[in-house]
């Protein structure tokens, strides 16, 4: 594994032992990732393989104890999300390609979990290097697509859980659903 990599799993370990709130967290691990993901690390070569549909989920580590785990994520040419949000911090570093994000805000006040009133707020565009993070509850909301349609973009995630799941949202008709995750590939380096 390499080393930036390492680098990046030790400090966001030494984060999460911290009592920091779960903003104060993600915000520490975004400043670790601009720190030590922003250059080329390397990375094992099926993270540049497109899947044969969707986008590629790999995970690289799962920290056994505070249970954040940082997986690649590979997106063919203009591939993407849907709408979705996490319930926990999540911080992106844009390793090869470009990634546009699309921010919503949540309208309603989420006491009905099978519906959701969606403002849309900002296109954001992203290129090798560059960071970008997510925070529950007020800027969870939102889909990750790459924004080049010809060539396939990886980027390496870093969360505050092992996500199984995320809502995701129909903005036309308010539905909330939730989505199974999985792994195309697991390193088992915990």
């Amino acid at each position: 594994m390499d080393e930036r990599l390492v680098d990046h799993i030790e400090r966001t370990a030494e984060i999460c032992r911290g009592r920091l709130s779960m903003a104060a967290r993600g915000r520490r691990v975004e400043a670790s990732a601009r720190e030590t993901l922003a250059g080329a690390v390397e990375l094992p070569g099926y993270c540049f393989e497109p899947p044969a549909e969707g986008y590629g989920r790999h995970l690289l580590y799962r920290c056994p104890e505070q249970g954040f785990v940082v997986i690649a994520l590979t997106w063919p040419g203009g591939i993407g999300t849907p709408i979705h949000d996490h319930g926990t911090w999540g911080v992106v570093a844009v390793h090869t390609g470009r990634v546009e994000t699309v921010d919503y805000l949540r309208q309603d006040d989420g006491t009905n979990e099978c519906h959701a009133n969606l403002l849309e707020l900002r296109h954001r565009e992203f290129a090798p290097g560059q960071v970008v993070a997510s925070m529950p509850p007020h800027d969870d909301v939102h889909l990750i697509r790459n924004a080049v349609p010809d060539a396939v973009s990886v980027t390496i995630h870093t969360y505050g859980a092992d996500l199984k799941a995320c809502r995701v949202f129909n903005v036309e008709t308010g539905r909330v659903d939730v989505k199974q995750l999985r792994y195309h590939t697991e390193y088992a380096r915990a």
